[in-house]
């Protein structure tokens, strides 16, 4: 087991890219991880075109609080203010909506139709075909978590409880279904195509839905 430093104690998620290299998101900034050696970022990217102050916000001063690989390879880094996409060597700032204000960015994913959805305090974001469409913001959805399961549903965890985007139909599941409480944070699926939830870590309950029921797991 070899062991590469990071000159910041706080990381906040890591991700592996389509080359093999380790991206590691920290509380101040983005760090490289490549041949065993930890890489500052200023050494690897091209600059052109990026203001000295947003640089020194990605790689030196700001949070990150999630990163994510998709099919092509490009890197999509979501921050307390806002997202960008690392792509062919650049990074490109992404603006999900008209507003001026920079949305914070919680969870990042990428479904079998290669559309990037993006869960944020401010809702549900999908980009697809070069365009971004919100989901949710005029009720200020709060979205924590975002998988795909494997027959293509999309499932979405948020503060309102967990909703289901299959093909045209959106089902939302809260206490009215059976939930303990509709504060959603994490999700998984098994391999017999249950689906997991994580409710608030102040209740800290795991509920499964399997068939269109819903269970509550005791312990």
């Amino acid at each position: 087991c070899n062991s590469v430093p990071i000159d910041q104690p706080f990381i906040t998620c890591i991700i592996e890219d389509t080359t093999g290299n380790i991206f590691v998101g920290t509380g101040k900034g983005l760090r490289c991880i490549i041949d065993n050696q930890a890489k500052r970022m200023e050494d690897i990217v091209n600059k052109k075109g990026i203001p000295g102050a947003l640089f020194t916000r990605l790689f030196a001063d700001e949070y990150i609080r999630y990163l994510y690989t998709d099919r092509a390879g490009n890197i999509w880094i979501g921050m307390i203010n806002g997202l960008f996409c690392w792509r062919n060597g650049k990074i490109i700032p992404e603006r999900m909506s008209n507003s001026t204000e920079l949305i914070p960015v919680n969870t990042i994913c990428e479904d079998r139709d290669k559309n990037i959805w993006v869960g944020t305090t401010r809702g549900l974001y999908r980009f697809s075909e070069g365009k971004w469409t919100n989901f949710g913001v005029d009720q200020n959805l709060y979205i924590k978590r975002i998988i795909e399961d494997q027959e293509g549903s999309l499932w979405v965890c948020s503060t309102d409880g967990f909703i289901q985007f299959r093909d045209i139909k959106v089902t939302t599941y809260t206490t009215k279904e059976g939930l303990v409480e509709d504060y959603i944070m994490g999700v998984i699926e098994t391999t017999d195509g249950s689906i997991y939830f994580l409710s608030s870590e102040h209740n800290g309950s795991v509920v499964k839905l399997k068939d269109g029921k819903v269970t509550q797991i005791p312990g």
